[in-house]
């Protein structure tokens, strides 16, 4: 039976896709989240000093056949929500993979909703869009990670402003 056990989970972990673990940082004037897939693909959240009240994602995707470049629209969707963004390339075009910049009202209804459903899911999809083809993120570590992301970035502005005496 022990022989059988160890068959079934050793199969179910080279069966599964790897779940990789969100991952958190800060440094005073910047923090951040973010989660990597085996294939290179990316999520980072972050929050900067210089940008009050802002949040930026990072997405790192693979780009389609078809990538037109320029910017585009990236949908978020976790659970039943799911919430359009604006994104722009950063970065050389034409590489195996792509970082697209998302750049949003960190106090934004659909933003703090976003992140709620972040710390909730289990899966973040991202459907295909003309300059990327589709992404999905695991959540595993998600909510501790974005609640130390929720309780730094207050910090880190008002540690910038301080820093600029205002």
């Amino acid at each position: 039976m022990r022989l059988f056990l160890l068959a079934f989970l050793g199969l179910t972990v080279i069966a599964g896709p790897a779940a990789a673990e969100w991952a958190f940082r800060s440094s005073g004037t910047t923090a951040g989240v973010w989660v990597r897939n085996e294939d290179g693909t990316s999520l980072a959240l972050n929050c900067e000093g210089a940008h009050d009240g802002r949040l930026r994602m990072d997405l790192t995707v693979a780009p389609s056949q078809d990538a037109p470049g320029g910017d585009g629209i990236a949908t978020f969707s976790v659970g039943g929500f799911s919430v359009d963004v604006p994104t722009t390339p950063y970065g050389p075009e034409g590489q195996r993979l792509q970082i697209l910049r998302v750049d949003v009202d960190y106090f934004d209804t659909d933003i703090a909703e976003l992140r709620t459903q972040l710390k909730r899911g289990a899966t973040l999809n991202l459907p295909a869009q003309p300059g990327f083809q589709p992404v999905q993120f695991a959540l595993v570590g998600s909510g501790r990670a974005i609640d130390r992301l929720e309780e730094a970035c207050p910090n880190v502005w008002e540690i910038a402003r301080n820093i600029r005496g205002g």
